[in-house]
């Protein structure tokens, strides 16, 4: 029996995987899944592997290009999925109906995990309502995981910040990504489109205005009306292991990053696409790919160092065509990273 901790869209995404391998498993959360406003940006892989395991899986909307640009810039670069033989470059699924979707088939355990004890030979879950052993944990409960801080594997974390998702009527056939010198941007166009916005804590000061967005963004994007905005804090960091006493730190457990660019989701999806290579779960097989997918983390982390940071923007000789293969890549609109 596999224990799945923790009941967001990583964990629901792997009890998906495990009814569809036929692996006995059972979800423990503390509560049912919360509601969740924002909209996910999948690429082509992730909806690819979804729809694998959860034929009902549709998205909402289909991007068929993209433009990235720097503010005050005269560079930009455009990405069309006609040029890669894509239906969509990208594909925008409500984080609610999909939590929705999947919970529909799911039951859960309704628990608190006061004590991971994995002196035995399998590791056992003293939870509020029993103790029990499973022969693997997964641990998918997010940042503060809990079953990370028992197993005492540490972190290194980097800088924190905030991100500001902002309800949109936006006119607009394209993805849009911008970087400012303080700022990421990005647009998700249409009728309940979304804004996103990125940058240090300082953000958190600020209150977006429809005329100010509409500086801050190219004037080809229509911006119609906004809603209220929801504020994120996070911080980045990385754990020096995901894997400890037959336990597996998968998502944000073992990898914290900024709400920015679809990066967390679609990356949480490709390690597991990995694991569903895997026949049978056994602690050799899942030893030999966290080895893989903790080598994935830390790729992430240190592109995502040069994306949160924008050193390169500071150098006034920048021409942004020669890092368009590297900004497809870290913005994974084409899912073919890991490939």
């Amino acid at each position: 029996m596999i224990a799945i901790i923790g009941n967001g869209l990583s964990g629901l995404s792997f009890a998906q995987l495990c009814q569809y391998k036929g692996w006995p498993y059972e979800i423990i959360a503390p509560t049912q899944p919360g509601s969740n406003s924002k909209k996910l940006l999948l690429n082509h892989q992730s909806l690819t592997l979804l729809k694998e395991i959860c034929p009902d899986v549709t998205p909402d909307h289909i991007y068929d290009s993209l433009t990235i640009n720097i503010k005050n810039k005269p560079c930009e670069i455009n990405f069309s999925a006609s040029d890669y033989d894509l239906p969509g470059i990208a594909y925008a699924v409500s984080y609610n109906r999909l939590s929705e979707l999947f919970s529909k088939k799911i039951t859960y355990t309704q628990a608190h995990v006061h004590r991971l004890d994995y002196s035995q030979q399998r590791p056992v879950l003293n939870m509020s309502n029993a103790s029990k052993k499973y022969q693997h944990v997964i641990a998918c409960d997010g940042a503060r995981s809990t079953i990370r801080s028992q197993l005492g594997i540490k972190q290194n974390k980097g800088a924190s910040g905030v991100s500001i998702i902002i309800p949109a009527h936006i006119n607009s056939k394209t993805l849009h990504i911008q970087f400012s010198q303080k700022v990421t941007g990005a647009i998700l166009p249409g009728e309940n489109g979304q804004i996103i916005l990125s940058g240090t804590s300082a953000l958190r000061q600020f209150t977006p205005t429809l005329q100010e967005l509409k500086q801050f963004f190219p004037e080809y994007i229509d911006l119609v009306s906004i809603g209220t905005p929801i504020y994120i804090s996070y911080q980045r960091a990385i754990t020096h292991s995901n894997y400890a006493h037959n336990c597996l730190l998968l998502g944000e457990s073992a990898l914290s990053i900024p709400p920015i660019a679809a990066q967390g989701f679609n990356h949480t999806l490709a390690q597991i696409n990995h694991l569903a290579e895997l026949d049978i779960l056994t602690p050799e097989s899942i030893r030999k790919k966290s080895t893989y997918l903790a080598q994935m983390n830390q790729q992430l982390w240190q592109e995502m160092a040069i994306i949160s940071n924008h050193p390169f923007l500071r150098n006034q000789f920048l021409n942004l065509a020669q890092h368009s293969q590297f900004l497809t890549r870290q913005l994974f609109i084409f899912g073919n990273r890991y490939a």
